[in-house]
Protein backbone atom coordinates (compact mmCIF):
# COMPACT_ATOMS: atom_id res chain seq x y z
CA UNK A 1 0.00 0.00 0.00
CA UNK A 2 1.32 3.41 -0.94
CA UNK A 3 1.89 6.07 1.73
CA UNK A 4 0.67 8.57 -0.86
CA UNK A 5 -3.10 8.97 -0.86
CA UNK A 6 -5.50 9.93 -3.63
CA UNK A 7 -9.14 10.90 -3.20
CA UNK A 8 -11.84 13.10 -4.61
CA UNK A 9 -11.55 16.54 -3.03
CA UNK A 10 -15.17 17.45 -3.72
CA UNK A 11 -18.50 15.65 -4.00
CA UNK A 12 -18.89 16.73 -7.64
CA UNK A 13 -15.68 14.92 -8.65
CA UNK A 14 -14.14 18.04 -10.16
CA UNK A 15 -10.91 17.74 -8.17
CA UNK A 16 -8.65 14.77 -7.48
CA UNK A 17 -6.18 15.32 -4.63
CA UNK A 18 -2.92 13.44 -4.14
CA UNK A 19 -1.34 13.90 -0.69
CA UNK A 20 2.32 13.03 -0.31
CA UNK A 21 3.84 12.13 3.09
CA UNK A 22 7.24 13.28 4.33
CA UNK A 23 9.00 10.27 2.77
CA UNK A 24 7.90 8.40 -0.34
CA UNK A 25 9.38 6.46 -3.27
CA UNK A 26 8.88 6.43 -7.02
CA UNK A 27 7.28 2.99 -6.69
CA UNK A 28 4.72 4.64 -4.38
CA UNK A 29 4.04 7.25 -7.08
CA UNK A 30 3.48 4.70 -9.82
CA UNK A 31 1.11 2.69 -7.59
CA UNK A 32 -0.96 5.74 -6.66
CA UNK A 33 -1.12 6.94 -10.28
CA UNK A 34 -2.87 3.67 -11.14
CA UNK A 35 -5.37 4.21 -8.33
CA UNK A 36 -5.90 7.83 -9.41
CA UNK A 37 -6.45 6.75 -13.02
CA UNK A 38 -9.15 4.34 -11.82
CA UNK A 39 -10.89 7.26 -10.10
CA UNK A 40 -10.56 9.35 -13.26
CA UNK A 41 -12.27 6.53 -15.18
CA UNK A 42 -15.39 7.25 -13.08
CA UNK A 43 -15.96 10.60 -14.82
CA UNK A 44 -16.33 11.76 -18.40
CA UNK A 45 -14.91 15.25 -18.03
CA UNK A 46 -11.53 16.76 -17.18
CA UNK A 47 -10.77 17.32 -13.52
CA UNK A 48 -8.30 19.46 -11.63
CA UNK A 49 -5.40 17.55 -10.06
CA UNK A 50 -4.07 18.83 -6.73
CA UNK A 51 -0.63 17.56 -5.75
CA UNK A 52 -0.11 18.30 -2.05
CA UNK A 53 3.61 18.26 -1.20
CA UNK A 54 3.32 20.27 2.00
CA UNK A 55 4.61 17.37 4.15
CA UNK A 56 7.42 16.35 1.77
CA UNK A 57 10.93 17.39 2.74
CA UNK A 58 12.78 16.15 -0.34
CA UNK A 59 12.40 14.06 -3.49
CA UNK A 60 13.57 10.47 -3.96
CA UNK A 61 16.68 9.89 -6.11
CA UNK A 62 16.47 10.18 -9.90
CA UNK A 63 13.69 12.77 -9.88
CA UNK A 64 14.27 14.03 -13.42
CA UNK A 65 13.98 10.73 -15.34
CA UNK A 66 11.11 9.46 -13.17
CA UNK A 67 9.28 12.77 -13.49
CA UNK A 68 9.59 12.65 -17.26
CA UNK A 69 8.22 9.09 -17.32
CA UNK A 70 5.27 10.18 -15.19
CA UNK A 71 4.44 12.99 -17.61
CA UNK A 72 4.33 10.53 -20.49
CA UNK A 73 1.53 8.66 -18.69
CA UNK A 74 -1.42 10.92 -19.25
CA UNK A 75 -5.06 10.11 -18.55
CA UNK A 76 -7.53 11.87 -20.89
CA UNK A 77 -9.50 13.24 -17.92
CA UNK A 78 -6.53 14.94 -16.26
CA UNK A 79 -6.98 18.68 -16.39
CA UNK A 80 -5.02 21.49 -14.80
CA UNK A 81 -2.46 20.54 -12.17
CA UNK A 82 -2.14 22.57 -8.98
CA UNK A 83 0.93 21.87 -6.87
CA UNK A 84 0.83 23.04 -3.27
CA UNK A 85 3.27 23.31 -0.41
CA UNK A 86 6.61 23.08 -2.21
CA UNK A 87 9.61 23.86 -0.03
CA UNK A 88 12.63 25.64 -1.55
CA UNK A 89 14.41 22.42 -2.54
CA UNK A 90 11.36 20.95 -4.26
CA UNK A 91 10.60 24.33 -5.88
CA UNK A 92 14.13 24.45 -7.34
CA UNK A 93 13.83 20.90 -8.67
CA UNK A 94 10.39 21.73 -10.08
CA UNK A 95 11.76 24.80 -11.92
CA UNK A 96 14.66 22.76 -13.34
CA UNK A 97 12.25 20.06 -14.44
CA UNK A 98 9.98 22.55 -16.19
CA UNK A 99 12.96 24.07 -18.03
CA UNK A 100 13.97 20.63 -19.28
CA UNK A 101 10.59 19.01 -19.95
CA UNK A 102 8.08 21.87 -20.02
CA UNK A 103 7.04 21.01 -23.56
CA UNK A 104 5.61 17.68 -22.34
CA UNK A 105 3.03 19.33 -20.08
CA UNK A 106 1.47 22.72 -19.57
CA UNK A 107 2.84 24.72 -16.67
CA UNK A 108 0.95 23.78 -13.50
CA UNK A 109 -0.46 26.36 -11.16
CA UNK A 110 1.20 26.59 -7.76
CA UNK A 111 -0.38 27.44 -4.42
CA UNK A 112 0.82 27.63 -0.85
CA UNK A 113 -2.23 26.03 0.78
CA UNK A 114 -5.09 23.69 0.00
CA UNK A 115 -7.51 26.57 0.50
CA UNK A 116 -5.67 28.63 -2.12
CA UNK A 117 -5.80 25.68 -4.54
CA UNK A 118 -9.54 25.27 -3.96
CA UNK A 119 -10.08 28.98 -4.59
CA UNK A 120 -8.27 28.59 -7.93
CA UNK A 121 -10.55 25.66 -8.83
CA UNK A 122 -13.67 27.64 -7.93
CA UNK A 123 -12.50 30.56 -10.04
CA UNK A 124 -11.57 28.55 -13.14
CA UNK A 125 -13.72 25.39 -13.03
CA UNK A 126 -15.84 26.55 -16.00
CA UNK A 127 -12.78 26.81 -18.24
CA UNK A 128 -11.43 23.29 -17.82
CA UNK A 129 -14.09 21.60 -19.95
CA UNK A 130 -14.90 24.51 -22.26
Amino acid sequence: MSPITVEWDDADKRVLRYTYPEIWTWDDVFLIIEKGDALLDEVTSKVFIIIDLSLSKTLPPNALPHGRNILKRSHPNRGIYIVIGMNKFIQTMFETFMQLFGTLVSLPHTAQTLEEARAFVNKYHNLINA
